[in-house]
């Protein structure tokens, strides 16, 4: 596990990096606030943190009030190091985001302490993140997380002005599957699809389940013609393999509806998957695994 450590004081910076580095952890070190944040607000930022109270840029406290105002990303844990003992003091900075505190100099097993304790409550605070933002069959996003990804997407798209797609999947005769084999065939069948559609996709795009077995997938910066390509890759990837099951191989095939979004749509995440869904219905109308298209 990385841990950021935010210390103004060189030795005393040292001496907590040697520390955590012999009990396992990787050390991120800077010497003021101002660089502790601008880790903190990267991409994949340490979960883990030692902040000083004291410090140029920004203080310990100043930091815990930006990082709790975040509402995105990971939980952090903030450990914080001080001097200040008066009662005052500590419910300050618990107030401000603090998660624990320690008296400085601070205590070598204390500290090996009070770091344990944070590693657990990051390994409780992921798994109920997980939870709640992933489906518990298939593993991918589910509708709640996946409507937001397309919500931040289409933000993302018209501040920038790049396109974005989006498509709707929807597993043919899916209830043929489980009438005929059972639910847990059916359960099976739409993991593996859900696997499939995962390996077709490109590493920034996303896919969630909607629904049933229908999916919503986003495709950041991507015109009609290329979300249209990725559709066909997923649409043979599904239909080209059987599943190999006990009960004997099970085809599969799913359709597919795309729709881009127009910059001029008003209600641009429930126009945008309104048309993808209707297209997915023409796309059923028409025979079942195939692609249609959304023209605005």
């Amino acid at each position: 596990m990385r841990i950021l450590i935010a210390e103004d004081d060189a030795i005393a910076r040292m001496v907590l990096e040697d520390r955590i580095t012999q009990w396992g952890y990787e050390a991120i070190c800077v010497g003021d606030g101002s660089a502790a944040m601008k880790i903190l607000e990267a991409e994949n930022p340490p979960q883990l943190v030692i902040l000083d109270w004291v410090m140029p840029g920004m203080d310990g406290l100043q930091i815990c009030r930006r990082i709790r105002a975040q509402s995105e990303g990971s939980y952090v844990y903030v450990l914080l190091l001080t001097s200040k003992n008066r009662k005052k003091d500590l419910l300050e900075a618990l107030e401000a985001g603090a998660d624990d505190f320690i008296s400085k100099p601070s205590d070598t097993n204390e500290l090996r302490l009070r770091l344990n304790t944070g590693k657990r409550i990051i390994k409780l605070q992921n798994e109920l993140r997980y939870q709640i933002t992933h489906d518990f069959l298939t593993g991918l996003w589910n509708r709640f997380a996946i409507v937001s990804m397309l919500e931040k997407e289409i933000n993302r798209s018209i501040r920038y002005e790049k396109q974005l797609s989006i498509a709707m999947v929807d597993m043919d005769r899916f209830k043929q599957i489980n009438d005929k084999f059972g639910h847990q065939v059916g359960d099976t069948v739409l993991c593996e699809a859900s696997s499939r559609m995962m390996a077709s996709l490109r590493s920034y795009d996303a896919v969630g389940r909607y629904g049933g077995e229908e999916f919503l997938l986003v495709f950041p910066e991507s015109g009609q013609e290329n979300a249209r390509q990725i559709c066909e890759k997923i649409r043979l990837i599904i239909s080209d393999t059987p599943v190999p099951l006990q009960e004997g191989m099970i085809w599969m095939t799913a359709s597919i509806g795309v729709a881009t979004m127009d910059h001029g749509e008003k209600n641009q995440i429930d126009d945008l998957i309104k048309r993808a869904d209707d297209a997915l219905y023409c796309a059923k109308e028409n025979g079942r695994n195939r692609i249609e298209i959304s023209v605005v």
